[in-house]
């Protein structure tokens, strides 16, 4: 079975884009809040250890962050994995310039606490390697810093503190968020994907399609016959046994490349790259032939047709299914915009 591709690929989303960049918008933000707080206590006063503060670079630092953060609200579901990289460097040296011109002392220590933030973005959405680069910037930006402004006799304990507390919640955030993202996007009664699980794998699918024109892609419903009877006569548990069988079985039956996904009840979808109406056909009767413990099954076909959004598409399978659960039939859904369906007699179902 295909596995889904991970975040920060041409797997995603625009609501996955729009989600992650607004988590660095909020880290901007943040880092703005508190420069200007800052500014705000600091500027024009004695405070001890904070006397070099250049108030006007600092402001500018505050402007550009804002203005980072803005495009990222404004725009993040178009930018892409790369640009979501840069513009995190881009805090990175943001924050080395506070520290820079803090001036050393005290304010230059106290923005050394913002590099820990640079790697939770990343920790949260990218892998280990992005981390990792994130990390090593983080080390050459402080130690320029404090080599430029005198304090190079501290280089090394204040970059080993915040490289490894920054290490830390890298690994501390990164382990949470692969949890979360596991358990939203896997049904915990069969181990397979959710819808959120199909709509990514859509996305990746109409990408080569973009790349690659004479490429196809088939969605097939498909859905338990009088499964409301099965569970009222053995029970519910024996019907999620029957569910969890059934995933295991007709996972077996599919396609390496095909993406078998439940999407709620007794309703699966399965999405079929790489592949034309016929062969799907094919394949879909091979997993209902197979459905165990004499259960039925019916589906819904439906082939892309290179322009239709993912909804729609899965709108035009469903509707297909519709008419499988009245005929009891295997139904091909009709290109848009048609009016009629083709039909195969749906197998016996094994014992």
């Amino acid at each position: 079975m295909q596995v889904l591709p991970q975040i920060g690929t041409r797997a995603e989303t625009s609501q996955d884009r729009r989600q992650r960049a607004r988590a660095l918008a909020t880290l901007f933000g943040a880092g703005a809040l508190v420069s200007t707080v800052i500014v705000l206590s600091v500027g024009g006063r004695p405070v001890p250890g904070w006397e070099h503060l250049d108030v006007v670079a600092i402001l500018v630092t505050i402007v550009l962050a804002l203005g980072s953060c803005g495009l990222l609200l404004l725009a993040g579901h178009r930018i892409g994995p790369r640009l979501l990289a840069a513009l995190t460097a881009a805090g990175t040296l943001l924050i080395g310039a506070c520290q820079y011109y803090a001036g050393g002392g005290r304010g230059t220590a106290a923005y050394a606490m913002l590099y820990v933030w640079v790697v939770l973005h990343p920790a949260m959405y990218f892998g280990a390697r992005v981390v990792a680069a994130h990390l090593a910037l983080t080390v050459l930006v402080q130690g320029s810093v404090l080599v430029l402004l005198g304090e190079s006799a501290g280089l090394v304990p204040q970059i080993a503190l915040t490289s490894g507390t920054q290490l830390a919640a890298a690994i501390a955030i990164g382990a949470l968020a692969s949890q979360l993202r596991a358990l939203a996007d896997t049904d915990p009664l069969t181990g397979l994907g959710n819808r959120r699980v199909v709509d990514r794998v859509l996305a990746y699918e109409f990408a080569l399609a973009a790349r690659n024109p004479g490429r196809s892609t088939c969605v097939a419903m498909l859905d338990l016959d009088g499964f409301k009877l099965f569970n009222d006569e053995h029970g519910h548990q024996a019907g999620d046994d029957l569910l969890a069988a059934l995933a295991v079985v007709w996972q077996d039956h599919a396609r390496r490349i095909d993406t078998l996904a439940r999407t709620g009840g007794d309703e699966f979808m399965l999405v079929l790259p790489a592949c034309d109406l016929v062969e799907a056909r094919t394949i879909v009767e091979r997993l209902l032939a197979s459905t165990p413990r004499g259960a039925g099954a019916s589906a819904g076909i439906a082939a892309w047709d290179g322009v239709e959004s993912a909804v729609a598409l899965i709108r035009r399978a469903d509707a297909a299914l519709y008419r499988a659960k009245v005929d009891g039939t295997v139904v091909l859904a009709p290109p848009p915009g048609a009016d009629h369906v083709a039909m195969a007699p749906r197998p016996a179902d094994d014992a």
